[in-house]
């Protein structure tokens, strides 16, 4: 890391362990909270090198600086795009699409959150928790009534991160 400089270290860490943890997210999104540590450890390691830090350095700091998300905001945005992508885009399967049933559709009651939340499946165990559409489910009821109204893939993923940099 001594011979490279900061933009091509991040640059280099973006290429080969972002992207491969991007790439496994719908493993990673169910996958046990010991997992989930041991990926996010892997994540912190990454930001400590890109920017610089030492093993008993905080990298809060870093990670907002760097504007790289944790492993929960990434499963989270991930969930919602394919939420969005099953109930918006005409060439979703029809399996997927029926799995997503609006709470207007199963309650009588008319409430301000029916229109656009959605149905949650009933879990007794955390593992079903963790489950696809269990957590899908709860991350778009999650979103704000501006987010469910965005037309496009890249608008909602744009509204998202402009949230989580916000919350930042």
């Amino acid at each position: 890391r001594h011979h490279f400089t900061p933009e091509a270290l991040q640059l280099i860490i973006q290429a080969h362990v972002l992207s491969h943890v991007n790439y496994c997210l719908p493993v990673w999104g169910g996958a046990s909270k010991t997992q989930q540590a041991r990926v996010q450890g892997a994540l912190n390691f990454a930001v400590r090198v890109a920017a610089g830090k030492r093993k008993r350095d905080h990298i809060t700091q870093a990670r907002r600086s760097l504007r790289w998300p944790t492993l929960p905001e990434m499963v989270c945005e991930r969930d919602c795009l394919k939420v969005r992508g099953a109930m918006c885009d005409p060439r979703a399967p029809a399996a997927l699409r029926s799995l997503f049933t609006p709470r207007s559709q199963v309650s009588v009651r008319s409430t301000r959150a029916s229109d656009r939340h959605l149905q949650i499946p009933r879990c007794r165990l955390e593992a079903t928790k963790r489950a696809f559409l269990y957590r899908a489910i709860t991350a778009w009821n999650a979103l704000p009534p501006a987010a469910s109204d965005r037309v496009t893939h890249a608008a909602l993923r744009a509204f998202i991160r402009k949230r989580r940099l916000a919350e930042m």
